[in-house]
């Protein structure tokens, strides 16, 4: 009898339950609307079916999910914006895999969200719009398509990592302002894509290691060889890692000053780029950032201090390297040079280097060639004497050779060092300046040289 009591008791509690865990899958099914990209999950526990789609339960505000198709021939999928009453806002993850069959999709603007992996691997998908009021894009939501060009709306809030990764046949993506980053491997292997711009308001190209390996790392535009034109915008403040690894018919860029931070490999493999800046807030030149490269030249600016293994190796038109003071690291490896060195294998490179600086000591030691520029003048200090350029207290040789330097750019002075190279005070800072220097230093009379520097 016990036993018997046991049992009903074991029933009615299991038969009490259905109702709570079917209430709970339910909701895990449409997920939250602050999740990147995941808003549904791949298969709900219960789903609906027509004759062409297959959808979801209604949440509580009446929204409903597609989850697939019903009819596996059909070529072209229309999405309505409600089925049986109910408004369709989400693509779930995962919704239309693999589907060899579609060529053209047409999405309703009740769509806010289209969910990871949703059209991944359709082979033959040519043509998508993106609605107007999408806020979310997935991981791999269109990757491995045949999609030719794509439109984000503004209001675009997220596109997730891989999103249009191996898209072969894009040649054109139009970027809303309401991003502020681009995943790693967004468009990674789109290799007909021939120019991106990167709108105003972007501050990050998302460059993701794996395993803390940037060997491995994964980059936004990484492997898009077509790429020629890149505009990147004033608001950018990183470029990841790999970024443009592997770009090689990108020939020149032009990066913000406001960027802080070029990671590991980002220009790595781009083989026909010829010029780049590395803006002034840059203070480390990352493993392997040019390695394989076309540059001819390359300015380093004051306040780097390190450049890391491999940043310049194997670039074989490399002939001129411009040195700040500032930096107090190279990296070199005299057991694996091959493997360590920042300069491996660029053969016909030519330092230009300050004469007290670290810079030409490890050319020395490396026996690469180097052309001197006389000694480090800081633009802070203060020059209270006309002709007395370098702020050390007397007018030298030095003086009228760091005029030199300035009228051709290879320095900069702060405004009391110009007041006082200028010393015919014409308004200009030229060889003639220099020549009156180097008659002072050999006896010959000035007005003006020695005399306080008032004009500052």
């Amino acid at each position: 009898m016990k036993k018997f009591f046991s049992s009903i008791l074991c029933a009615a509690l299991i038969m009490s339950a259905l109702p709570m865990a079917s209430v709970c899958a339910n909701a895990q099914e449409l997920g939250s609307p602050e999740e990147s990209g995941t808003a549904v999950t791949a298969n709900p526990v219960t789903s609906h079916k027509n004759d062409k789609l297959q959808w979801s339960d209604p949440n509580i505000n009446g929204e409903i999910a597609i989850i697939g198709v019903t009819d596996k021939t059909n070529s072209e999928i229309i999405i309505p914006d409600t089925i049986d009453g109910f408004k369709v806002t989400k693509i779930a993850d995962n919704a239309f895999i693999n589907n060899q069959t579609i060529t053209k999709v047409t999405l309703p603007d009740t769509v806010t969200s289209i969910g990871m992996g949703a059209f991944m691997n359709c082979k033959n998908l040519k043509s998508v719009n993106i609605p107007k009021n999408v806020k979310s894009i997935g991981i791999d939501a269109f990757r491995a398509t045949d999609i030719r060009k794509i439109f984000l709306p503004k209001g675009l809030e997220n596109l997730g990592s891989g999103a249009f990764q191996n898209c072969k046949s894009l040649t054109a993506a139009a970027l809303p302002s309401t991003l502020e980053r681009l995943e790693n491997e967004t468009f990674k292997g789109c290799s007909s894509l021939r120019s991106i711009k990167i709108p105003e308001g972007v501050k990050a190209l998302v460059g993701q290691p794996l395993a803390s390996t940037t060997l491995l790392s994964y980059g936004v535009f990484e492997d898009c060889t077509s790429l020629e034109t890149v505009t990147l915008p004033s608001s950018l403040e990183k470029i990841g890692e790999a970024a443009f690894r592997n770009c090689s018919s990108l020939t020149d860029i032009s990066v913000p000053s406001s960027v802080k931070k070029i990671g590991s490999y980002a220009f790595s493999g781009c083989s026909s780029l010829k010029n780049i800046n590395i803006p002034e807030k840059i203070t480390v030149i990352n493993d392997s950032v040019f390695r394989g490269s076309g540059l001819k030249s390359i300015d380093i600016p004051e306040g780097v201090d390190t450049i890391g293994t491999l940043a310049f190796a194997d670039c074989e038109d490399l002939t001129e390297v411009r040195l700040p003071r500032s930096v107090t690291n190279i990296a070199q490896s005299d057991v694996f040079p091959d493997l360590n060195n920042s300069f491996a294998n660029s053969q016909n490179v030519t330092f230009t280097v300050y004469s007290d600086s670290y810079a030409k000591a490890y050319a020395k030691n490396h026996g690469i060639p180097f052309t001197e520029i006389g000694n480090y003048i800081s633009p802070q200090s203060v020059s209270e004497f006309v002709g007395d350029v370098d702020a050390d207290g007397s007018v030298t040789s030095a003086d009228s050779l760091a005029v030199l330097r300035y009228s051709v750019g290879i320095i900069d002075l702060g405004d009391s060092q110009k007041a006082a190279a200028d010393t015919n005070g014409d308004g200009m800072i030229d060889s003639l300046d220099s020549l009156e220097i180097l008659r002072y230093t050999v006896g010959y009379s000035s007005e003006k040289i020695g005399t306080e520097n008032k004009n500052y």
